[in-house]
């Protein structure tokens, strides 16, 4: 169990026997029962050796890479010779990886293929989003294993997820917008100061129009260098590029921009500084967008705040306009190989259709030094000349630059005491006058534009001024203005390390040194609420939000070839704080952050009456495709709300309703997709009410129901009055996936048969002889209704019989062989009392029919098996259906698995879980037993199995045979489901266990085997610490344990299937004198207590000699 407060409990201590020395025998009693408390001692008492199989395994490639959401396939090759079928295991497969099932099966000398694939989400715990520099690959050693009797080859390849796929190139018809081409002739743009010389390309998507070069810009040369700080240590990398030439590069692209040249030509800027943006960490790729759109949506003047007269504006006359960078978005290709999709976008510099202030030089020392200064707040100081404000702000100076010239310390003295002044004057005692307060040194339009735009968006870096806030002063102007705004990918709830991930959070007017200090300002305040209200009324933010929603589906097919060069939809990079699977719901998660976020700040501006939302009734489970309906109350106080309600599944909507006259709306919409959700419902307010939203209600949706079809059939079509039959309805997943389950309900003409479960995907229905003797001569259509389980839906099948006058049934058949298990192939003979009766009869769970096989001669039991057989005499009505079931207990190989499994009884924690019979898990405190439900022979038997012990910590399991029964289940932690230790009730009397134990509960160390007897302490004393030879339980892989009983001796051999490496040895004694007869119960038990571990049989097979 791994811990049970400091540790396990002591244990009780078994009797010993003494140690076997290698090539030694111990002789076994009945009482006790000392079956070799401990097998090995050391390594000088086991045989430590690689088995030798005479055959071998091996891969068509030692090293695969798989990229989520993508499957490969491998060859495997099967040399050398095999007495039985080789079973291909692959192990040590990271999370989200699977391999086909079912599992490959070769013959020696065949070859055949494996499958991997990797979700979306694939080994997601190797991509933890802890930081930029986040490795985007991870390589796990697997082992892809042939297993055959007790012979084990294996063969080792080394498989990669990576988040980088940089063979992907999109095909021409997958590119829609405008291509960019770098050539530095291979050199590669590495360095985030030194330069690369390149030329470039710039084309339309069908490459029928060259921007660039073109007739009047004919010069296509350009440096480039990294770009960033953070960004530049993710993979894929942002640029800076100049061009050689200044050409008005996005007005050659199309980007329309409402400014203007001398004379009267319109332009965005023509300039030789861009850069290409790689949006690696933002999935929507639009944040940085959406960041300039907004800003450079709001006007100045005209009912908005307005810049003083005089202010610098970049419209190339006298008109104020805002400024933020323009941007288009473009497929780059570097030497020839696709990179992504990347937003081109104007760098933030002194120019005239940008910066619009007067530059200065080096030799500007004496004449009017008061502007152009270009500043930024930024953390990182990483600029030529940085100084710091009396309130400890590090502002750097971008331009002037003194990269490389020298510091000009006229500038760079004006500049720092001006910006100290005017911090002096926000933070001092007159603070909200207009002459010696800050609105004598800051703009105040450019303070609240700049605020509205870093708030709505939720600005990480620029909202608590960490970096990338921009300031400038113009010469002759005594004003600082805010912005322009940049840097916008961690945003708008792409972060995992701040509060802002929540859109209903304060965060600039909290975080920001200055703006905590303006929102002190009555005026300041209600001149942001003026400004607030005017974008809302005038529909600016309506008509921004809409214009993400249309960038986002322009990008529809770009952001697919992104993400296929990229493959990080269903990861978590840093510092994304969810992962949504799909560019659309990276952007359907961006706009309801935005929406929601600007609801929550109208509310706090306007300071509206509160408002309650809460989610009244919905689904806590569904299946994809079903329709979700929740039912949502917005209450208020002093009123009833109006306006709209939307419904969020994980921040995806599910739709959206108007309250009615009561505050109450019904939203209904489709589960799309499996996983786990949370649904919260958001009121975004109304003239009076502000915002709210519901707590989270959580919503598991699993698979959609898988079709069936119902198969309905009888023994005969016609039925003497008086006559007993049997209904079969077989049931058929259409996807042959999971067997169907739940009920089948029969009727007739409109009147109820009977109901009967559904096993193994059959039901069946016994007709009485009662009821066919009240029924009148005639025909009877049947009808068998499936009623669906948590897997599939339900469906429907009919079937008519007819009633004819009684002159009496013929008797059911006999069998020669009881039902039962047999521990080994026997044959069964079918009778019936009815001379000259013929019987018919099935093998393959079908119900018999006289249109079934005849019965001539005795049938082989070698598997397990039912057999049904009816009898029809002459003259007479077919008789009811006879039924025997036999169990095998003989096989072959390494077994099948224990996917549809009835004979096993379950006990505690066990299950059947796909292929597997789970024992734990991975929960804690768990106890788990599942036994064969017919006792086998102990006498003499071969008994085989493989199992896996995954995410092992503790405790352990057991192989047992015992003479208690099939309810028998020890103790949890260190009793392994067998035993029971101090201060433990519960043991398997009458039993000998074979202990696989991962805790070191008392000196046995963390990897121990023993032989235990009548539910002893499987602990310390008869332990053997397997250390020194190699096997370790805890490693994940596939073990096979071979065990040989000739009556008198037992010879043991555990295998590690992937290494080779093997320990084997043997005991003597009477295992039946033990568990009191000829017969046990055979089966498994695991436990686990604080600690926990997934216990996994994969296969067995147990053959009474």
């Amino acid at each position: 169990m791994g811990r049970l407060l400091a540790g396990r409990p002591p244990t009780q201590a078994p009797e010993a026997m003494p140690i076997i020395s290698q090539g030694s025998t111990v002789t076994l009693s009945a009482k006790p029962f000392p079956l070799a408390v401990c097998l090995f001692s050391a390594l000088s008492s086991v045989t430590v050796h690689a088995q030798t199989a005479p055959f071998n395994l091996s891969s068509s490639t030692t090293s695969v890479t798989l990229y989520p959401g993508t499957s490969q396939t491998i060859q495997v090759q099967a040399s050398g010779t095999s007495v039985s079928p080789i079973q291909v295991i692959v192990s040590g497969l990271p999370t989200g990886v699977t391999v086909s099932n079912p599992p490959l099966i070769l013959a020696p000398g065949a070859s055949g293929s494996i499958t991997l694939t990797a979700a979306l989400n694939a080994d997601a715990s190797s991509f933890p989003a802890q930081g930029p520099a986040d490795a985007n690959t991870h390589t796990t050693a697997i082992t892809v294993s042939g297993v055959a009797g007790p012979y084990t080859a294996t063969s080792t390849l080394n498989l990669t997820v990576s988040l980088s796929n940089a063979s992907f190139a999109p095909a021409q018809n997958q590119l829609n917008i405008p291509i960019l081409r770098i050539n530095t002739n291979n050199v590669g743009i590495t360095s985030t100061d030194v330069d690369t010389a390149a030329t470039i390309t710039i084309t339309s998507a069908d490459g029928s129009t060259t921007y660039l070069p073109g007739s009047s810009d004919t010069d296509n040369t350009a440096t480039f260098h990294i770009h960033g700080n953070t960004t530049a240590q993710m993979p894929k990398k942002p640029y800076t590029m100049k061009l050689g030439t200044s050409v008005d590069l996005l007005g050659l692209l199309g980007v329309s921009c409402p400014y203007v040249t001398s004379s009267g030509k319109a332009i965005c800027d023509k300039s030789k500084s861009y850069v290409l943006l790689a949006n690696y960490d933002d999935k929507s790729l639009l944040r940085d967008w959406s960041a300039s759109a907004l800003a450079n949506a709001i006007p100045l003047g005209n009912g908005y705040l307005n810049s003083a007269a005089g202010s610098p504006t970049p419209s190339g006359g006298t008109q104020l306009l805002p400024w933020a960078p323009h941007s288009i978005f473009v497929e780059v290709y570097v030497d020839g190989a696709y990179m992504g999709n990347y937003q081109l976008i104007e760098s933030v510099k002194v120019d005239s259709h940008r910066v619009n202030i007067t530059e200065l030089s080096e030799t500007d020392t004496t004449d009017d030094i008061t502007g152009g200064y270009l500043m930024e707040i930024d953390q990182h100081q990483d600029e030529a000349f940085v100084f710091h404000t009396p309130h400890g702000l590090p502002i750097g100076l971008i331009d002037p630059d003194f990269t490389p010239d020298p510091e000009v310390s006229q500038q760079t003295s004006y500049i720092s005491s001006y910006v100290d002044t005017a911090e002096n004057a926000l933070f001092g005692s007159n603070f909200t006058s207009t002459t010696l307060g800050w609105r004598a040194y800051f703009d105040e339009a450019a303070a609240v534009n700049y605020y509205i735009v870093n708030d709505v968006m939720g600005n990480v870096d620029g909202g608590d001024f960490y970096s990338s806030v921009y300031l400038y002063k113009a010469q002759d102007n005594p004003l600082l203005y805010m912005g322009p705004i940049w840097d916008f990918d961690i945003s708008s709830g792409n972060v995992n390390y701040e509060a802002i991930v929540n859109p209903t959070v304060p965060w600039v007017q909290t975080q920001a040194l200055w703006y905590k200090q303006w929102f002190t300002d009555p005026g300041f305040a209600a001149d942001v609420t003026t400004q607030w209200n005017a974008l809302k009324n005038n529909g600016v933010f309506t008509q921004w939000l809409s214009s993400i929603q249309q960038q986002g589906s322009a990008l529809a097919q770009s952001g697919q070839n992104n993400f296929n060069r990229w493959p990080i939809l269903g990861e978590t990079v840093w510092p994304n704080k969810v992962a949504l699977g799909s560019y659309a719901g990276e952007v359907a998660y961006l706009t309801n952050w935005l929406n929601t976020r600007i609801a929550y700040l109208d509310s706090q501006f306007n300071h509206k009456a509160t408002s309650t939302a809460a989610i009244v009734s919905g689904p806590t489970t569904a299946h994809v495709g079903d329709t979700l309906t929740y039912s949502v109350q917005v209450t208020g106080t002093g009123g009833t709300p109006t306006g709209a309600v939307t419904l969020l599944l994980s921040n995806g909507v599910l739709g959206t309703a108007q309250l009615d006259g009561s505050g109450h709306a019904t939203i209904t919409g489709v589960a799309t997709a499996p996983g786990s959700f949370s649904a919260v419902a958001v009121y975004n307010g109304d003239s009076s009410f502000g915002l709210s939203q519901s707590n989270a209600e959580a919503l598991t949706a699993t698979a959609a129901l898988v079709a069936t079809s119902t198969v309905l059939t009888a023994p005969a079509t016609s039925y003497l009055q008086g006559s007993s039959f049997v209904l079969q309805a077989q049931v058929t997943n259409q996807a042959q996936a999971a067997v169907p389950s739940g009920t089948v309900t029969f009727s007739y003409g409109g009147s109820a048969l009977g109901q009967a479960t559904v096993t193994n995907g059959v039901a069946t229905l016994p007709v009485t002889a009662a009821l066919t003797g009240t029924l009148p001569v005639g025909s009877y259509p049947v009808v068998a209704t499936y009623s669906g389980d948590s897997v599939h839906t339900g469906s429907a099948a009919t079937t008519t019989f007819s009633i004819t006058s009684s002159t009496g049934a013929t008797a059911a058949p006999t069998f020669s062989l009881a039902s039962g298990s047999y521990p080994a192939g026997q044959t069964v003979a079918i009778g019936d009392s009815q001379a000259g009766a013929v019987i018919h009869y099935t093998v393959d769970g079908t119900l018999p029919t006289v249109s079934s096989p005849v019965y001539n001669t005795p049938i082989a039991i070698n598997s397990s098996v039912t057999v049904q057989a009816l009898a029809v005499g002459q003259a007479l009505a077919p008789s009811a259906v006879a039924t025997a079931s036999y169990q095998v207990l003989v096989a072959s190989g390494t077994g099948n698995g224990f996917a549809g499994n009835t004979s096993m009884v379950l006990n505690g924690s066990a299950k059947i879980n796909g292929n597997a019979l789970q024992l734990t898990d991975g929960g804690t405190y768990e106890a788990a037993s599942a036994w064969l439900g017919t006792p086998v022979n102990v006498q003499r038997f071969t008994n085989d199995f493989t199992f896996q012990l995954v995410n092992a910590q503790a405790d352990g399991m057991t192989f047992t045979l015992q003479g208690v029964g099939t309810q028998a289940l020890g103790s949890n932690g260190c009793g392994l489901g067998y035993g029971a230790c101090v201060g433990q009730t519960g043991s398997i009397a009458k039993s000998v266990g074979f202990k696989f134990d991962l805790y070191d509960n008392s000196g046995e160390g963390n990897d121990s085997f023993g032989i235990y007897n009548n539910g002893s302490a499987p602990a310390n004393i008869g332990s053997i610490d397997l250390t020194s030879t190699g096997l370790n339980l805890h490693s994940g892989d596939v073990f096979r344990m071979h065990m040989v009983y000739d009556g008198a001796s037992l010879q043991l051999t555990l295998t590690d299937t992937v290494t080779g490496k093997s320990v084997s040895g043997t005991v003597s004694g009477s295992i039946p004198a033990i568990v009191g007869g000829n017969t046990a119960y055979a089966g498994f038990t695991a436990g686990t207590g604080g600690e926990s571990v997934t216990a996994n049989i994969l296969t067995w097979t147990y053959t009474a000699n």
